[in-house]
């Protein structure tokens, strides 16, 4: 009579056995490494991380944005100032009243940003960018406000908040202040005072005292360069660059590549991903395969006890039958 040589794998392989424990964990590491680089990859921050080259400038990551204490100013076109100087009679004179470290809207600098204003707003936009100094990082712009200021530049990164704010109290003077994450870092915002907003752009609403419409918008500005402000936040006044802008470039995440997105087109990512499914693979093909030859080539570890042990003198008690009976008859001699 033929046997059945094929037996369960469960039956032929001790699941509960360190060896077969290890590989069931190694299997499952694997797995969840992954499924954990799959996630990054699928990350449209990391992707425009790993694109920007990551934060190779270190000099980024120890800014400090923080305004040390300063005394009340007094001098003419503060806000504490009794009168004010006349106004400047030119570009290079509202350049000259521009002073770092105060105010967004300072009083004194009113010329300086409707000049700003009026030029990115006359000027065509594709013969701005060939005027601008190129892309600017942040850490260029802050600490080097003076040598930049009034100049064209470009940059890019991720509008996190939005407001409308009327610029000299004038409904006309309407402008978008939006605070931009530069992309690569540091964690600082840039602001940008726009004219509009492109067409599709999400809407930003004007919100009573002065809050903001969060957003989640890849952006790229060229525009002048203003100040490095002030601004207020919970521990105390920090600073940022001002840059006075017309309107931002922006594409539509529905219509955008990820090439025009994060540098980083289907190209990339498709391997990538068929290269994760392929090691996920490898993994449970590896793991079946040294579970099987575990089974073929060794037997469980409780196995070899049963085959090791001597059973001989062993004598197996009655059966619970058997038991039964010869209880009924002890109880019938004993009546």
């Amino acid at each position: 009579m033929a046997t059945n040589c094929h037996k369960p794998l469960s039956a032929s392989f001790d699941f509960t056995s360190r060896a077969a424990k290890l590989r069931l964990f190694a299997l499952l590491a694997g797995l969840m490494l992954v499924l954990a680089v799959a996630e990054r990859a699928l990350d449209p921050d990391f992707r425009a991380w790993l694109a920007a080259g990551g934060p190779t400038d270190q000099s980024d990551l120890a800014i400090d944005t923080r305004l040390p204490p300063q005394p009340v100013a007094s001098e003419a076109d503060s806000f504490t100032a009794p009168a004010s100087l006349p106004p400047p009679t030119g570009w290079d004179e509202a350049i000259s009243r521009v002073e770092d470290d105060t105010l967004f809207l300072r009083p004194g600098e009113r010329v300086a940003w409707r000049l700003m204003e009026q030029r990115v707003q006359e000027t065509d936009p594709a013969e701005l960018k060939k005027e601008s100094l190129g892309e600017i990082s942040f850490t260029q712009l802050f600490h080097q406000p003076d040598v930049y200021r009034g100049r064209v530049v470009t940059i890019r990164g991720t509008v996190m908040n939005a407001g409308r704010i009327e610029l000299d109290g004038e409904p006309v003077r309407e402008r978008y202040i939006l605070w931009i994450m530069p992309a690569g870092g540091p964690s600082a915002p840039i602001v940008v005072y726009a004219r509009a907003m492109p067409t599709g752009f999400p809407p930003i609403e004007r919100q009573a005292g002065g809050r903001l419409t969060r957003i989640r918008e890849e952006v790229s500005v060229t525009g002048l360069m203003l100040k490095r402000g002030s601004y207020h936040v919970q521990d105390g006044p920090r600073t940022a660059p001002v840059i006075i802008a017309n309107v931002p470039e922006w594409t539509p995440p529905a219509a955008a590549s990820d090439t025009s997105r994060t540098g980083l087109g289907p190209g990339w990512i498709w391997p990538t991903a068929l290269a994760a499914l392929g090691l996920a693979a490898l993994f449970v093909g590896l793991s079946y395969w040294l579970t099987i030859r575990g089974g073929r080539h060794g037997r469980p570890a409780a196995e070899v006890r049963l085959v090791a042990a001597d059973f001989r003198g062993v004598t197996l008690g009655p059966t619970a039958a058997e038991s039964l009976r010869q209880l009924e008859q002890e109880r019938s001699e004993s009546i």
